[in-house]
């Protein structure tokens, strides 16, 4: 694989993208295909009596028919089965509508029951696990195309790609295609995935020594899932052969981990702890599900851990060339991602508590919190029909009103904690110009220029310098940027004298000005922003990089670039005014000292006529 791949990385890309495809592709037939198919809503199982229904869903065509937990199936429409699999095979012959009858056995009594086959739902389980499955390949996806060429990425993204029909509550333990996905990602891509903990971040030195331990846990994967696979066993054994070569498993990794350094045992604990809880709660929850119901298949949900752990390694310790750009902003989207899915399952689960749709006849949408459930009675008029899909479709329009305000109330959210909020651009600038109008001192106009570009544009810092006689002077700083008001500034004279248009500090050449450019750095200066008016450079503004850390947007610099058009005039009137508003005073000085210098000629003292005269070659300057 190492040398294969490493040369042609296409064709590792093309292979994992295909495999991804497949897996997906795959799993979502089957899933919809069970959502499709019709159903009476009982859950059935083989036991030593025979087919048992454990479950029968609440207000259901089952329970209206009288059907009850613990009854024995003996025959659907006088057609008898050796199991439960068969017992599906039948009732998947019929479509809803259809009314069959049940031979069920109830201690000493057999009884016939007709039930109406009325479901075409979405359980929530399957639905949420088939999220799952898509985050683990998301995950395995990103990690080989960020760096197909390095053998540890191939690993690692091909464990996850093959691992991800394993958190899928569908195709457990079958034939068909959706089954050999399961028993391929159980028993060779767990494996797998303690092949590629060798070479996660970096290939081990004892590599030689653990090898050993990874052979011996893909012998024991196609060992059990032979065996598994010859044996047939019953349920119940099949979940203890399970737990016990998950512990197997668990016993290899531990003993690989103690022969890692420290910095690789740190960088791979939450993946290991991850996997850990899976082993724990996957065979626990199918456990459960046997004895009590389907409501316990929402425990095998806790596998998210997986792809979260994974993703959360990879970004935190910024691997296969992650930068802290890219850490940021896929942080942010997989939050957003969350966030919208898990607000989305909260709020149907909401209306499901808020708005039962129960009607006479069972027809169109009915909400529980586990699923969405269609029911459908042939005897209904098309007449009734038709009405109650208007209202359905009102009843959807006030739901999708409702979810959008909670979707932009929750996106807002998220916004404000990554400091990514929206600003019109526009609109700021029409609130800053009434700054520039009421501020009339450049030290009073820079303060709150600093103030207000920091949040409206949620940086972490800003300075303005004004240029004084070919020096730059600081007038304000906020944020990260006031570490330069302990620095020299005549560097910033060599670095931005020439400077007209804003200009990334990465592109700025400063060899002769060490010193200063060490200090931009050390400020997070990312743009320098020159003030100009009538094509002459008077100040410098300095934006230090973005709260959010994201790169600055064209609509960023098309506004601070006609904020600085503006603040160079504000600032140049403001210079004018201080000239005029000093020539005013000492043009009153001049006066004054005229007045008492005609008093005390008077009186012979002549001290005031030099301080007169002083005054008048000072104002004629």
């Amino acid at each position: 694989m190492d040398n294969l791949f490493s040369r042609h990385t296409l064709l590792f890309r093309i292979l994992l993208v295909g495999l991804a495809l497949l897996i997906a592709t795959g799993k979502i037939i089957e899933v919809v295909s069970i959502f499709t198919s019709p159903t009476d809503e009982n859950l059935f199982q083989d036991t030593q009596d025979g087919v048992r229904i454990m479950q029968v869903m609440p207000g259901g065509a089952s329970d209206q028919a009288g059907i009850r937990v613990g009854d024995i199936l003996t025959a659907i429409n006088e057609q008898s089965f050796a199991n439960a699999r068969e017992a599906n095979v039948i009732l998947k012959q019929t479509k809803p509508g259809d009314v069959i009858t049940y031979t069920v056995r109830r201690g000493d009594e057999v009884l016939s029951l007709k039930v109406t086959i009325a479901r075409v739902g979405i359980n929530w389980a399957i639905l949420l696990s088939l999220f799952v499955m898509g985050a683990t390949l998301v995950v395995g996806l990103f990690v080989g195309m960020l760096r197909p060429s390095l053998k540890c990425a191939q690993l690692f993204s091909l464990a996850l790609v093959l691992m991800s029909p394993l958190f899928v509550i569908t195709g457990v333990g079958k034939s068909g295609y959706g089954g050999v996905l399961w028993w391929i990602s159980l028993f060779f891509a767990l494996p797998m995935m303690l092949h590629a903990g060798l070479h996660y971040p970096r290939p081990s030195s004892l590599q030689s020594t653990q090898l050993r331990f990874v052979r011996a846990a893909y012998f024991i994967g196609s060992a059990t899932g032979l065996m598994l696979i010859l044996v047939k066993p019953s349920l119940l054994i099949a979940i203890g052969t399970i737990s016990i070569y998950g512990a197997s498993l668990a016993m290899l990794q531990r003993e690989i981990l103690l022969r890692h350094d420290a910095e690789t045992r740190k960088v791979q604990r939450w993946i290991w702890r991850a996997l850990s809880v899976v082993a724990i709660t996957y065979p626990l929850g199918w456990l459960l599900f046997s004895f009590y119901g389907r409501e316990f298949l929402y425990l095998l949900l806790l596998s998210v851990v997986v792809p979260v752990a994974c993703f959360y390694s990879v970004t935190k310790y910024r691997l296969f060339g992650i930068t802290r750009i890219m850490k940021r902003g896929l942080t942010y989207n997989v939050a957003l991602t969350v966030l919208i899915f898990a607000t989305g399952v909260l709020f149907i689960n909401l209306v499901a508590i808020l708005v039962s749709l129960d009607f006479a006849h069972q027809i169109s949408v009915k909400f529980t919190p586990v699923s969405v459930k269609v029911f459908i009675d042939q005897s209904n008029p098309a007449g009734n029909r038709e009405g109650e899909r208007f209202l359905y479709i009102l009843f959807g329009v006030a739901l999708s009103a409702g979810f959008g305000l909670i979707m932009r109330r929750v996106k807002s959210t998220l916004d404000r904690w990554f400091h990514r909020q929206q600003y019109d651009y526009k609109r700021a600038l029409t609130e800053l110009s009434e700054i520039f109008a009421e501020k009339i001192t450049a030290p009073d106009l820079a303060e709150s220029l600093c103030h207000d570009i920091m949040t409206y544009m949620q940086l972490k810092g800003v300075a303005i310098f004004l240029r004084y006689q070919n020096k730059y002077r600081l007038m304000s700083a906020k944020g990260s940027c006031e570490v330069l008001a302990t620095r020299d500034a005549a560097g910033l004279s060599l670095i931005g004298s020439e400077l007209m248009f804003p200009i990334p500090l990465s592109e700025l050449l400063a060899p002769n000005e060490p010193h200063f450019l060490k200090g931009l750095q050390e400020a997070e200066v990312q743009l320098l922003v020159p003030l100009v008016i009538k094509n002459k450079q008077i100040g410098i503004i300095l934006l230090a990089e973005k709260r959010s850390e994201e790169i600055y947007r064209e609509d960023d610099v098309h506004f601070i670039e006609s904020l600085a058009k503006q603040a160079a005039v504000a600032f140049e009137n403001a210079r004018l005014n201080k000239e005029a508003s000093d020539k005013r005073r000492l043009r009153r000085e001049l006066e004054f000292a005229k007045k008492s210098s005609a008093r005390a000629s008077t009186s012979g003292n002549s001290g005031f006529c030099g301080l007169a005269n002083c005054t008048q070659l000072h104002l004629g300057r």
